[in-house]
């Protein structure tokens, strides 16, 4: 094992706190993207604020936060790896972990759809998105249920990519543990030049089986992979030590995130995102260092950054009333703002309704002690 890697004068970059921040900037990041850059899923069309060609404008802003995916997927893999660095994987703990938070929501939710919002006249120009609840199908709950289907909430998806993240991770762990740093980045390139070749090549560019299982999801198990590798390395820690004099260093990091803007526009393919997503994590935690201001608020969007993403589409697609009410100003910031507000407040309401029911059953049928022992 590398000794460098173990160097306890080398602190490591991210810490929880910082974790937390970052994931509270993809959450908000996530929502602009959705909100913003599907037009065609939303009731109406939204104004920005900035006197230019409003569509185009809003959907390149919009498709610029669709990085919030390589962020989640790169803090996953960064974190597991250091979560694990020295114990075994629980690796039945992690998937339930992330089975429950998922089915929390979906028992929740699915069933006010069947309810309320199965049969909602077009609003949109996507049936997929008005019509998600108008048949219901005993095969498509269970497929839906276990994560292998997403036609209640497309933007679930992601949940069999970071299922499949985890389930790897024991090996993907060994990899970079066993093998040389060189040996490392060759197999995450060549990882990611196979699934360029194949995007590029269009063989499969309407083959919906290849699209679900690798070229939704290779970007982002290389992210996480990636995640994994800068945590055993500590390259954040070692860069930030020789620029941390550099009083350009802000500067630097802005103009960096706005290359990425520009670059991902400019190539509009998920093959590099594993490298986009670095530059971006390392220029977000330098830009929020020691802002408590902002730190603060994006560290509450980050606890509760799962429930958000998983609510916050049924709030601007799938339930029309509510959908409605999200762009019935329609300007594009004071409509990010009202769904970042439903969102909030709907994942506030499930925790505590979840922590209740927890508290209630646990007092229920917690260990009762013997009337015996009391007395004395």
């Amino acid at each position: 094992m590398d000794t460098e890697t173990h160097n306890p004068t080398v602190v490591s970059f991210l810490s929880k706190q910082d974790t937390l921040v970052l994931k509270g900037v993809a959450i908000l990041l996530m929502l602009e993207h959705h909100l913003w850059g599907f037009p065609e899923r939303i009731p109406v069309q939204l104004h920005s604020m900035v006197g230019l060609a409003d569509s185009n404008f809003l959907s390149v802003i919009g498709d610029f936060g669709r990085i919030c995916i390589a962020v989640f997927a790169f803090l996953g893999g960064y974190g597991k790896f250091k979560k694990y660095a020295d114990k075994p994987v629980k690796l039945f703990d992690e998937i339930k972990n992330l089975y429950v938070r998922y089915w929390q929501i979906f028992i929740i939710f699915v069933p006010i759809g069947f309810a309320f919002f199965n049969s909602q006249s077009p609003y949109c120009h996507e049936k997929a998105v008005y019509a998600c609840f108008s048949v219901f199908s005993l095969k498509e709950l269970l497929l839906n249920f276990f994560g292998l289907l997403s036609t209640y909430n497309r933007e679930w998806w992601f949940l069999a990519t970071y299922l499949i993240c985890i389930i790897l991770f024991p090996l993907i762990r060994i990899i970079v543990n066993k093998l040389s740093l060189l040996m490392n980045v060759i197999l995450v390139l060549l990882f990611e030049f196979l699934f360029l070749l194949l995007d590029l090549s269009g063989l499969f560019i309407n083959n919906r089986i290849y699209f679900n299982l690798i070229g939704l999801k290779a970007p982002f198990i290389a992210c996480f992979w990636f995640g994994c590798f800068f945590a055993k390395y500590e390259f954040f820690s070692k860069f930030d030590l020789k620029i941390k004099t550099l009083k350009a260093k802000p500067l630097l990091c802005i103009l960096s995130i706005l290359s990425i803007f520009v670059l991902r526009e400019l190539i509009n393919n998920l093959a590099l995102e594993f490298l986009f997503v670095v530059v971006f994590v390392f220029c977000c935690k330098t830009l929020l260092e020691n802002r408590v201001v902002l730190n603060k608020p994006f560290a509450f969007l980050g606890k509760h950054s799962t429930n958000i993403w998983l609510v916050h589409t049924f709030f601007c697609y799938y339930f029309g009333v509510i959908a409605k009410t999200v762009v019935s100003l329609q300007w594009a910031v004071p409509s990010l703002l009202l769904l970042l507000v439903y969102s909030v407040v709907a994942s506030v309401l499930i925790t505590y309704f979840w922590d209740f029911l927890r508290k209630g059953v646990k007092k229920l049928f917690g260990k009762k002690k013997d009337p015996y022992y009391k007395s004395k």
